[in-house]
């Protein structure tokens, strides 16, 4: 007896490091790939404890959603801290990035 069993949207948490610099991105880029092997439906970024990101974590960052997004896998950011918000509001870039609360409800900023 054969069964067609559906795969759960799988999901997986990436807790950054504190300083999203060029120095740190050789660690994310292992764990992206990772996810991208596993085919996650879903990606997060746990935020809350990231003090600061420099141009090359914002432009890395750009990067990875388009990454993901080619392989169908949505990414969210979590928990932005308060510096980390200031910088996608600066840059505009709350704007392109889904952006939640530990609870999974959407961040709006005003």
């Amino acid at each position: 007896m054969v069964r067609n069993v559906e795969a759960e949207a799988v999901s997986r948490m990436v807790q950054p490091p504190q300083h999203i610099t060029q120095a740190a991105l050789a660690a994310l880029d292992l764990q992206l790939a990772e996810a991208m092997l596993q085919k996650v439906a879903n990606l997060g970024f746990n935020m809350s404890q990231v003090q600061s990101i420099d141009s090359a974590g914002l432009n890395w960052l750009l990067s990875a959603q388009n990454r993901l997004a080619q392989q169908g896998i949505h990414m969210v950011l979590h928990d932005p801290s308060p510096i980390c918000l200031d910088v996608f509001v600066a840059t505009r870039l709350e704007q392109r990035f889904k952006l939640a609360t530990g609870t999974g409800q959407e961040l709006r900023h005003a």
